[in-house]
C-alpha cells in the first residue's frame, strides 16, 4: 500500500482537497519515519480516523491548505517570482488555519465534555496539530501539553491491552517522550516525568537481553529510539534536573534504579572502570547513585535487529543507537543543556568525552550517507545527539564545522523545519561561549537552554 494514496482511505475529497492531502503526506510521510519497512505508523493511525469523523478531516483539509499555501509561496520567493494574490498573505493564512484547527478541537472537546463526544477523535485532532499544524516553534509545546492534559484527564485502557497500532497507545508514548526534560530546550516549565509516572517500559527489560525476538512498536519505528534505551535518558534527565534545583533524587527515579539495581545488575564495583567513567554530575550527592547510572547505561543492552531487515539499514540502526547510547553518558556528565559549556570537565572524563565525540562523529557522517545514498531514515533521529555534541563544539572550529554539515544534510534529507533553527541557536551558542572566554568576568549561564531562552523558542530534538 502507497502511505500517501489518499484514496486508500476513502476520505470522499473533492480534486483540489486530495491534492492538497496528497502533498502533505507526500511532504511528511519520511520524516514522520526512523526505523524503515514498517510503514507510517502515525497516517496508519491517524487517516482512519479522520476518514470516521468530520473534525478529524476538517483539521487535516485546514493544515493542508495551508501547506499548500505555504509551499507556493516558498517557490516564489526562491525562483525571485511576484506572489500570486491569493497566496501573499501567507503568514497570516497559516496562523488562521492554525486557529481554524484548533476550533476543530475544541468542538470535539465540547462534545466530549457533554457526553456525546468521541475521546479518539479529540485524540486524532490534537495528534494532527501537533505533527502537521505548528507554524511556530514554540507552538508544539502548547499542544503538547494539550494532549498530556487529555490522555490524563481520560481513564484509557493499559498499555498491556491496547493494540500494538493503536492511537492511545502512540499519543501516549509519544507524549511522554516530549515531556522528557533532555530531549528540547527552551521549556520553562518542569517535566511531568510520565515516561517514568507511566511505567512505559519496566526497569527489567532493559538489561537483559530479549529471549525472543520483540517487535518494534510503533513509537519506536516512528522515532528511532528504542524504548528500553528511553527509559535510561528518562531516569538521567531527571536526576539531572533534580541536581541542577538541589532536590533529592524523586521516588520514581529511586524505585526504577532499586530495581534494576536487584534485577540480574552486576555489581557497580565490578563493572565500572573508574578511569574510564568517573562520578557523576560534580554536585551529585550520592556517588554510589551515580555509579548506578552509569553502570545501567554501560550495560545497556540495544534490541535485536529482524534478519529481514538490509545490511545497509542494520548496520546504520546499530549506528545510531550506539550514538544514542554515547550521547546518553555526555549528557549525563555535562549536567544537561543547562549547563555552562565552559565548565571544565575532569582531564579523565574530558579523554573519554574526546575520544566518544570522535566515535559518535565517525558513525554520524555514516548514518548520513547512508540516507542520502539508500533513502533510509535512521539519520531523522541523530538530532539529540547532535546537540549533545554541540555543547562539546565550543572551542573547536572544526567540530563545528562538521556538526553544521551534518545538520544541513539531515534537513536536506527530510526537511524538518526546526532543523533550521537548531543551526542558527547553536551558531550564537558558540559565538557567545567564544566572547564569554575572552571576557573571563562576563556573567551568566551560556548554555543552549539559556539561548532557547533568550530567544523565545523552544526547541524539539526529533
Amino acid at each position: 500500500m502507497s502511505y500517501f494514496d489518499v484514496t486508500a482511505w476513502n476520505l470522499n475529497l473533492s480534486g483540489s482537497d486530495n491534492q492538497n492531502i496528497r502533498l502533505l503526506i507526500r511532504r511528511y510521510r519520511r520524516s514522520l519515519v526512523a526505523i524503515p519497512g514498517y510503514g507510517v505508523p502515525i497516517l496508519q493511525c491517524l487517516m482512519p480516523l479522520a476518514a470516521r469523523h468530520a473534525t478529524s478531516l476538517e483539521a487535516l483539509l485546514t493544515l493542508a491548505t495551508q501547506f499548500r499555501v505555504s509551499q507556493k509561496l516558498l517557490e516564489c520567493t526562491r525562483e525571485s517570482v511576484s506572489i500570486p494574490g491569493p497566496n501573499r498573505r501567507s503568514p497570516d493564512l497559516a496562523l488562521n488555519s492554525h486557529q481554524r484547527a484548533v476550533s476543530t478541537l475544541r468542538s470535539s472537546l465540547s462534545r466530549l465534555q457533554c457526553g456525546n463526544g468521541d475521546i479518539e477523535e479529540a485524540i486524532a485532532v490534537s495528534m494532527i496539530l501537533w505533527v502537521f499544524g505548528c507554524p511556530g516553534h514554540d507552538i508544539w509545546s502548547i499542544h503538547l501539553n494539550g494532549l498530556i492534559a487529555l490522555l490524563e484527564a481520560t481513564p484509557l485502557p493499559g498499555l498491556d491491552t491496547l493494540l500494538p497500532l493503536s492511537l492511545h497507545r502512540l499519543a501516549t508514548v509519544a507524549a511522554a517522550h516530549l515531556d522528557i526534560k533532555a530531549i528540547s530546550v527552551g521549556r520553562t516549565e518542569p517535566s511531568q516525568r510520565l515516561w517514568l509516572h507511566w511505567r512505559l517500559c519496566p526497569p527489567e527489560e532493559i538489561l537483559s537481553f530479549p529471549v525472543e525476538e520483540k517487535p518494534f512498536s510503533a513509537w519506536e519505528i516512528s522515532f528511532g529510539y528504542p524504548e528500553t534505551l528511553m527509559t535510561i535518558i528518562a531516569l538521567v534527565s531527571a536526576v539531572v534536573e533534580d541536581d541542577i534545583s538541589g532536590r533529592q533524587v524523586d521516588h520514581i527515579c529511586m524505585e526504577y534504579l532499586e530495581r534494576l539495581a536487584d534485577h540480574n545488575f552486576p555489581s557497580v564495583e565490578s563493572t565500572v572502570n573508574p578511569i574510564a567513567f568517573p562520578s557523576l554530575i560534580p554536585s551529585a550527592r550520592n556517588t554510589k547513585l551515580a555509579l548506578l547510572i552509569e553502570t545501567v547505561i554501560i550495560n545497556w543492552k540495544p534490541p535485536s535487529i529482524p534478519e529481514t531487515m538490509s545490511l545497509e539499514a542494520s548496520v546504520s540502526l546499530t549506528a545510531t543507537w550506539e550514538i544514542m547510547r554515547k550521547a546518553t553518558i555526555i549528557y549525563l556528565w555535562r549536567g544537561g543543556f543547562e549547563n555552562d559549556v565552559r565548565t571544565t570537565l575532569s582531564r579523565e572524563r574530558q579523554l573519554c568525552v574526546h575520544r566518544y565525540v570522535y566515535e559518535m562523529c565517525s558513525n554520524i557522517d555514516q548514518v548520513i550517507q547512508t540516507a542520502e545514498k539508500f533513502h533510509l531514515p535512521m539519520a531523522k533521529s541523530l538530532m539529540w545527539p547532535l546537540a549533545v555534541i554541540a555543547s562539546e563544539a565550543s572551542g573547536s572550529p572544526d567540530l563545528q564545522g562538521k556538526i553544521m554539515d551534518y545538520i544541513r544534510r539531515i534537513y536536506a534529507c527530510f526537511m524538518i523545519p526546526h532543523h533550521e533553527l537548531m543551526e542558527t541557536v547553536l551558531q550564537q551558542l558558540w559565538e557567545e561561549a567564544k566572547r564569554g572566554n575572552a571576557d573571563a568576568s562576563s556573567g551568566g549561564s551560556i548554555c543552549l537552554h539559556s539561548i532557547c531562552l533568550e530567544k523565545n523558542v523552544r526547541l524539539p530534538f526529533l
